[in-house]
């Protein structure tokens, strides 16, 4: 089953360049036109990130965005501001709740990325709040300390099996022929 996006989008045009921008992912794709609305279909359930513009009629995306962290059955929903304010739109987003801000127009790549990662951090999320059945993969684990390691892949054993790597280099091999679902550096 496909993940869902909410897009909050008041203007017709952006709707379809942002959901252009969004159908290489493979998400499905719900759209609505202001905040009482993305809030709305976000309580409801099913919706596993909500992409808010800011400047819409009735309620804002601000106000969404902070309605949507003050309910418990979205408060760590990842949420996603994309809008052309310029100010202090992002600083603004990101006291609302957000968890990450682009301004429009915006690049597809860069936004399809970011979605991704967000997308990507949700399920975790929802994997240690219970929510969800862990995602299952590799770990691997980088550090020059054999404790270390063995420390970080007892710790990520509910993501499924692990592997131990004494270098950089030696991961950096490792990552193109097999790459891990999770890869954990200790940078010390």
């Amino acid at each position: 089953m496909p993940q869902r996006v909410l897009m909050a989008e008041d203007i017709a045009i952006n709707r379809r360049i942002q959901q252009a921008q969004l159908e290489p992912l493979g998400v499905e794709i719900q759209s609505v036109i202001n905040g009482s609305q993305a809030v709305e279909s976000c309580t409801t359930g099913g919706i596993d990130l909500a992409l808010l513009d800011l400047v819409m009629p009735g309620m804002d995306g601000f106000s969404a965005c902070q309605a949507l962290r003050e309910d418990a059955r979205t408060a760590r929903m990842p949420i996603m501001v994309l809008t052309a304010l310029a100010g202090d739109a992002k600083a603004r987003s990101l006291a609302a709740g957000a968890d990450d801000f682009m301004r429009k127009p915006a690049n597809s790549l860069l936004l399809q990325h970011r979605i991704t990662n967000l997308l990507e951090v949700g399920v975790f999320e929802r994997a240690w709040t219970g929510s969800l059945t862990a995602p299952q993969g590799r770990v691997l684990a980088v550090s020059g300390a054999p404790h270390v390691r063995s420390l970080l892949v007892a710790q990520m054993r509910d993501l499924g099996s692990g592997r131990e790597c004494p270098s950089l280099e030696e991961a950096w091999a490792l990552l193109g022929q097999d790459p891990p679902s999770v890869l954990a550096v200790d940078w010390a």
